[in-house]
């Protein structure tokens, strides 16, 4: 995806998607019909890749140049969801239209206590092939960041592609949803080609031994522990780093002499309203960070403080703060 523009570039492949957003006092039971709050429903552009595609631009602050690949239906979702993040600054030349398909939809569930269970229709996000990954040229981003919101093949292309020499750009997989390791080999999806590793609590312990092991990770030791082993056993060439929600953050990474290094950054105190886009900010204000030039823990300390702002709102990407929000230079 070629470009004049000399700042640095940071491409997003992955998804778009309306979201449909309820506010419920809990989750019902199966069976259950259960009145939502009367101010409860609203729809909001969403999506794994287009929420951080949305978090580097505001973050970036024109420092930082986004792009974005992905695809979406030949409908009035499709039409909202490519003018939105126009509008934010993301260069969306790469955002194709299947026809005859609708855009991803996701069904959001929030509770009172600011929890929120997502249900995702692909849609058009599952009709992105590698053939419409660009190919490397002269001008190639900075950072690539993915997710698993589209096909796992396209993501493997693209891993493949943008870690081999003699490019320099670097890789950045956030494994949402999870898929176990048997999955990921499947695909011919190598860890020891991505440069960082950011899952949550859940999709660490799903990356790290399978589904059964999904809810494993309940302490900051212990996804210490895993964190350190999907770096060194699993070969991840520079951080793992396990977002907790409440618990913070905690990473393992090179320092520059090689030594692997773990850390906790806790999490901010503050009223949470809606962790919907928590996730997709932390990895947008990271991914800023680190091109611009700071290393993995400061990186990671402006990733806490962004999702600390975004979870104080309701909504997805109208929660993630400008970068003259949190006063970074």
């Amino acid at each position: 995806m070629a470009s004049p523009d000399a700042r640095p570039t940071i491409l997003v492949i992955g998804s778009l998607n309306m979201d449909l957003v309820a506010h419920t006092p809990r989750i019902p039971a199966g069976g259950e019909t259960l009145l939502a709050h009367t101010y409860g429903f609203h729809t909001g552009n969403g999506g794994k890749g287009a929420n951080q595609a949305v978090a580097i631009a505001r973050l970036g602050g024109g420092i930082v140049r986004c792009a974005i690949v992905g695809m979406v239906g030949d409908d009035a979702f499709g039409e909202k969801l490519r003018g939105g993040l126009e509008k934010e600054g993301v260069d969306v030349s790469g955002v194709g239209v299947e026809e005859g398909k609708s855009s991803g939809v996701a069904t959001i569930l929030i509770e009172d206590n600011g929890q929120n269970r997502i249900l995702v229709s692909p849609g058009a996000n599952f009709s992105l092939t590698p053939s419409h990954i660009p190919d490397l040229d002269t001008t190639s981003p900075a950072m690539v960041v993915l997710q698993h919101e589209v096909p796992l093949d396209t993501i493997s292309h693209a891993i493949k592609l943008y870690s081999t020499p003699p490019t320099n750009t670097l890789v950045l997989l956030n494994p949402a949803p999870a898929v176990d390791p048997a999955t990921l080999a499947s695909h011919d999806i190598d860890l020891s080609n991505v440069d960082f590793f950011i899952p949550n609590e859940t999709e660490a312990g799903i990356s790290y031994a399978g589904h059964e092991a999904a809810g494993s990770i309940t302490t900051v030791t212990e996804a210490q522990r895993i964190a350190k082993s999907l770096l060194v056993d699993r070969g991840v060439r520079k951080a793992v780093i396990v977002t907790l929600g409440g618990q913070g953050v905690v990473a393992a990474y090179y320092n520059e002499d090689g030594e692997v290094l773990t850390e906790h950054v806790p999490a901010q105190k503050v009223n949470v309203v809606d962790t919907t886009a928590a996730g997709d900010t932390f990895t947008g204000a990271f991914a800023v960070s680190y091109v611009e030039g700071r290393g993995v823990l400061e990186s990671i300390k402006r990733g806490v403080e962004a999702s600390a702002r975004t979870v104080q709102k309701k909504g997805a990407q109208g929660s993630i703060p400008m970068r003259s929000e949190l006063g970074w230079i």
